[in-house]
């Protein structure tokens, strides 16, 4: 009692996947012949209906997965590269000689060429050049004016080749204008004026 019979449902062979399943070994089990006169018990059913469906899940997972092997490949994630932006700085080194009479605080670009300057007293005018690109000159103008104290407000004019960004500053002693102009793609004229409130 108890003892599951298998009988074969179909001779010869069908392709199930890439795997060939010979009928005669895809074997469903039926139910237990019971001699005359005596009764299956409820623990004979339950084995056979828990053989059953194990074999045919076997069967069903067999044929959704084939013989397709499943392999993890491992994508090494982003790297993140942190770029440090140049930013004007009160006391930068320049190339050059600045003018006297510089307003103390002023954010100048590191490594730039002076170019010209003069000073009045109560005006203070300064050009420089430097060697980077329009945009990253005007967002590090305008950080280090802002890091310093300064107040800033900003406006670009003109396309692509030929833009210019003006930046209007101020503190409590001193206001002005720094104008950027964008000569080449990789090439910048700045130009300080910048007038004494005292």
């Amino acid at each position: 009692m108890g003892s599951a019979v298998f009988k074969t449902v179909v001779g010869g062979e069908e392709p199930l996947g890439c795997v060939r399943f010979a009928h005669g070994s895809a074997m469903i089990p039926e139910s237990p012949r019971v001699p005359a006169g005596h009764f299956l018990d409820v623990k004979g059913r339950w084995m056979f209906s828990r053989i059953a469906a194990v074999t045919m899940l076997s069967v069903v997972v067999l044929a959704a997965t084939g013989c397709s092997q499943v392999s993890s490949v491992l994508t090494p994630g982003p790297k993140i590269v942190t770029i440090e932006a140049t930013v004007a700085t009160p006391g930068a080194a320049v190339k050059g000689e600045l003018p006297a009479g510089a307003p103390a605080g002023l954010p100048l670009w590191p490594g730039a060429t002076v170019v010209d300057g003069s000073s009045s007293g109560t005006s203070y005018e300064l050009v420089i050049s430097a060697t980077e690109a329009f945009d990253d000159v005007v967002a590090g103008l305008a950080k280090g004016f802002s890091d310093a104290g300064w107040e800033v407000a900003r406006d670009t004019l003109g396309g692509s080749g030929e833009r210019t960004a003006v930046l209007t500053v101020s503190r409590s002693t001193h206001q002005g204008l720094v104008t950027i102009t964008e000569d080449t793609p990789e090439t910048v004229t700045i130009t300080y004026v910048i007038s004494s409130m005292e």
